[in-house]
């Protein structure tokens, strides 16, 4: 039996409100781990700066992966909504005046028809989402992080707290820009093909 509706978009935006929860958790981490960069330069421990400066990058990584996966989810609840009060307005016609009917004629419940079965289509197709999702999300944790980004995060935390680079850091060098989130967000085949369908359900708008 086909889910309700409105039961689908109250998960999607449960799921994205999750998301950007992990997202915020994801930037508090990084946070937390820049300070143990500190003591670790602090303490003249390259190695172990070094580790927390790689954890630095993939929360980053992680935080804005999770807001832009929400943000997707957002989009979709919005044209979702649409659809659904599209749905609403033609029930609530057809229960006020069958005569309605007529004017609509017989080709077009046919389309409404198309376009319910489009849509059941398109959870399923939703919830092939996850392997997607898993695979979009294995560059982001398991990718090797670029040792020149860890070495430019580690001097730009020294810079911030005015710690010199010296002993086993000394032959690292002044940091260049902010240190931003690599992560770009994998969009193929599946995200466009369901796009489409969206845009069919809400009338090509």
């Amino acid at each position: 039996m086909p889910r309700q509706l409105s039961d689908i978009i109250f998960d999607l935006k449960f799921g994205a409100k999750r998301f950007e929860q992990q997202s915020n958790q994801m930037r508090k981490k990084a946070n937390e781990d820049k300070l143990k960069i500190k003591k670790a330069i602090q303490q003249n421990n390259k190695e172990g700066a070094q580790i927390y400066a790689e954890n630095v990058i993939r929360e980053q990584n992680m935080s804005m992966f999770y807001l832009r996966t929400a943000s997707r989810m957002e989009g979709i609840v919005n044209k979702l909504e649409i659809n659904q009060s599209m749905q609403a307005i033609v029930k609530g016609l057809d229960q006020v005046n069958n005569s309605l009917k007529g004017v609509m004629g017989d080709s077009d419940m046919k389309k409404v028809n198309q376009v319910l079965g489009q849509f059941e289509g398109m959870m399923e197709k939703m919830d092939n989402r996850v392997d997607v999702i898993t695979n979009a999300m294995e560059p982001v944790t398991e990718s090797q992080i670029n040792r020149s980004e860890v070495d430019n995060l580690i001097a730009q935390v020294a810079a911030e707290h005015q710690l010199q680079l010296q002993g086993d850091f000394a032959q690292m060098q002044q940091p260049n820009a902010a240190i931003q989130p690599q992560f770009q967000p994998v969009q193929g085949a599946g995200e466009a093909d369901l796009n489409e369908r969206l845009r069919q359900l809400t009338g090509g708008q």
